[in-house]
């Protein structure tokens, strides 16, 4: 995967999740979609971690996840916490 594009993919989630500011993603290649055969566009999962603090000072862990394909461009983004 390519940094700049790297770069762009998270400006774009610490924009939406700005928990998420300055967390670094763990970066893993996707298998490509279809009938398995290897054959398609790279596709990447970008995770990224943080922890957040509620009204009574609990610690609630959140992830978000992001599909990319090979040029950058974000397929599906998904939170759970």
């Amino acid at each position: 995967m390519n940094q700049s594009w790297l770069q762009q993919v998270c400006l774009q989630v610490y924009r939406r999740f700005p928990d998420m500011r300055g967390q670094k993603p763990s970066v893993k290649s996707q298998p490509p979609p279809g009938n398995g055969s290897g054959a398609g566009p790279a596709r990447y999962m970008l995770t990224f971690r943080s922890r957040l603090t509620t009204s009574d000072r609990k610690s609630l862990p959140r992830w978000v996840r992001v599909t990319v394909d090979g040029q950058g461009k974000i397929l599906k983004i998904s939170t759970s916490h």
